[in-house]
């Protein structure tokens, strides 16, 4: 009965579908037991509904349709230049080197926890909620742009909502990079928003583009008809140049990440490999995509509204995110958040004394190891940067860990022997596919260029070395 009544509702609608059970429940004296029945019928269906718009916005974007489309629309707006070259693909992805490869040491002199511009936020006695951030000014546009974006607010909602376990969390967005005269960062400015603006205003830039692309599906690209589409890149492009937008995070909150390629001497394969793993079809961004981990958002690592200034100056470091993702994505582990006001540095201090990071801290002591940050990689799609970094380690003991992701990547790859890919075959194994998240792809051309990459690709990466100081 229930199946004939769902197929009835999908078949007909929902507002068909009421109007026939309260008339029936009008006519047979059943109007209570009727109208409770259909209620839950009528969620059901919303479910269905969502899903619906779900899976086609997903087919969508990883349609190779979409995906030449796309990268052509982006090329002609940013051009080419910044788009990378690798796994005999293109990808909409550009990254900025730092003025020089930053050994763990020196991560603190690219950032100023005091530089955070708190005076923004009228904050009263160390007090601190989400409504403080929404001083950021962003230009509203023409009333068309404005509805337009209002309503795509709102079917955005419906594909990612289920999927942001914490909307009001605060992070760091990424302010400007301050570079040298040959264009290299030097310096890290930020500014504080939560992961719900950071969805609604970058994330979102990818609906915008599936919004533009079914409705000029098979004509010729014609940049100035296509921008009525895109009101939200149309407000971050408002009187700023290229350079500008790529290089900062101007009108939008565009949260920081992280990312890191590990490579490590495995002594049972006999080479070096890497981790890389596919993420699962339920997360909000870039679901079935091919990734290296560990990566993720540089966000307050707190229970979602335990934050203070304390909190933000204290989480606001380079080798805590990194070592936060470290052990999450590497590991599995996720058992840190105190949510304890009082002391601000709890949190910090379980990650900074977990046994794995003392073991990586002291192969790093040692010269069994290293780690640099290379510079910021960023894809055009939603104009968001990510701090990359990598690691070698050298200590063939290091390959007996044993290695269990999050749930952000599928189930039946989280086993440890599965994520291990050598790099002697890495490029082999993602040639010519188009589903490999844009940073990743730009984060291993980075790592490509590294010393410390080069010093093992000498011997295709089967002999062993030791770091060169």
């Amino acid at each position: 009965m229930v199946q004939l009544v769902e197929e009835f509702f999908q078949k007909y609608g929902i507002y068909t579908f009421i109007a026939v059970m309260t008339l029936l429940g009008f006519f047979n004296g059943l109007k209570k037991p009727i109208k409770k029945y259909y209620l839950v019928l009528y969620h059901k269906y919303k479910e269905y509904k969502k899903n619906k718009i779900r899976n086609k916005f997903y087919d969508t974007i990883s349609s190779m349709d979409f995906l030449v489309w796309s990268n052509e629309l982006l090329s002609l707006i940013y051009s080419e230049r910044y788009f990378t070259e690798i796994f005999g693909m293109k990808f909409p992805a550009y990254y900025i080197s730092c003025d020089h490869s930053y050994k763990y040491s020196e991560f603190k002199r690219l950032y100023n926890k005091e530089e955070i511009p708190f005076e923004k936020y009228h904050i009263e006695k160390n007090s601190l909620t989400t409504s403080h951030f929404m001083h950021y000014s962003i230009k509203e546009g023409s009333l068309k742009d404005r509805i337009l974006r209002k309503r795509m607010i709102s079917q955005y909602k419906k594909i990612v909502a289920d999927s942001i376990k914490y909307p009001y969390l605060p992070g760091y967005m990424l302010d400007r990079y301050e570079l040298d005269k040959n264009k290299r960062i030097k310096h890290i400015y930020v500014h504080l928003g939560t992961y719900q603006q950071n969805i609604y205003t970058s994330h979102i830039l990818e609906y915008e583009l599936f919004y533009a692309y079914t409705r000029t599906r098979g004509a010729k690209i014609d940049v100035d008809q296509v921008w009525k589409y895109l009101p939200f890149r149309k407000q971050i492009h408002h009187n700023n140049s290229i350079p500008d937008i790529l290089y900062s995070g101007i009108n939008r909150y565009s949260l920081l990440g992280v990312q890191m390629f590990v490579m490590f001497y495995d002594r049972h394969q006999k080479e070096y490999v890497t981790l890389l793993l596919k993420r699962a079809q339920d997360v909000a961004a870039k679901p079935g995509y091919y990734q290296f981990i560990p990566s993720g958002g540089f966000e307050v690592y707190e229970k979602e509204l335990n934050f203070n200034v304390a909190i933000i100056k204290e989480h606001f470091s380079l080798r805590k995110v990194i070592f936060r993702e470290y052990l999450e994505e590497v590991f599995g582990l996720d058992e840190f958040k105190c949510g304890n006001l009082l002391k601000n540095t709890e949190t910090t201090y379980k990650i900074l004394n977990h046994p794995e990071i003392i073991n990586l801290l002291d192969l790093i002591e040692s010269q069994k190891a290293s780690l640099e940050l290379m510079g910021s990689a960023a894809d055009l799609i939603g104009l968001r940067h990510e701090l990359s970094f990598v690691l070698r380690v050298d200590d063939e003991n290091f390959s007996n860990k044993v290695f269990s992701p999050n749930d952000e990547f599928t189930h039946n790859e989280s086993c440890s022997s599965r994520i291990r890919i050598k790099l002697s075959q890495i490029e082999k194994l993602l040639e010519g596919k188009h589903n490999i998240n844009p940073t990743s792809a730009a984060l291993y051309a980075m790592v490509k260029q590294s010393k410390l990459y080069k010093e093992i690709a000498k011997n295709n990466f089967k002999k062993r070395v030791e770091l060169t100081s």
